[in-house]
């Protein structure tokens, strides 16, 4: 019985990435460029579930050395950073940007190909919108709602890359 439990510990910690690999992953820190937010939020997330949750107070360590300047002021001033939740929160809380569904909704079906646009730009231009309006759609919806209510947009932003 110890050897299958040893067995299957080992296989657990296996399925994790170290946290020094994972950190090679993670070339410039985020320094307030409102642009870069959504990409280092999300190598982050993906961060914490790649690592053991047994290390995540030592992978938080390198998340906040990683952030520069202005926002690191701005996290240390917060006192509030005992998780990835809560900094990732003040993060999104002052570096944001965050219009209405309505702006996202008519920004999708009002968006054109410019002429010399590539097909891969256009493309990445509305998986953009539709990843925007996604995250607005989180924020306002109820969460027993969400699934109802994001399943569409990806069908919307098929319409409009074929439209534009």
């Amino acid at each position: 019985m110890d050897a299958d439990n040893s067995s299957k510990a080992s296989d657990d910690a296996s399925q994790y990435c170290s946290i020094g690999e994972a950190m090679k992953l993670i070339s410039h820190p985020f320094e307030g460029d409102k642009r870069k937010l959504r990409e280092f939020i999300e190598n982050f997330d993906v961060f914490f579930e790649l690592v053991e949750p047994s290390k995540h107070d030592v992978l938080l360590k390198f998340v906040k050395a990683k952030i520069t300047g202005e926002v690191r002021s701005k996290l240390m001033v917060r006192d509030l950073t005992r998780s990835w939740e809560l900094v990732r929160a003040i993060l999104e809380e002052n570096y944001a940007t965050r219009f209405t569904l309505d702006y996202y909704a008519c920004k999708m079906f009002s968006a054109r190909q410019s002429k010399n646009e590539s097909i891969a730009s256009w493309g990445h231009k509305i998986d953009e919108i539709q990843t925007d309006l996604r995250e607005a759609i989180r924020r306002v919806c109820k969460p027993d709602k969400i699934l109802g209510a994001i399943g569409p947009i990806n069908h919307l932003g098929k319409a409009c890359f074929k439209q534009g």
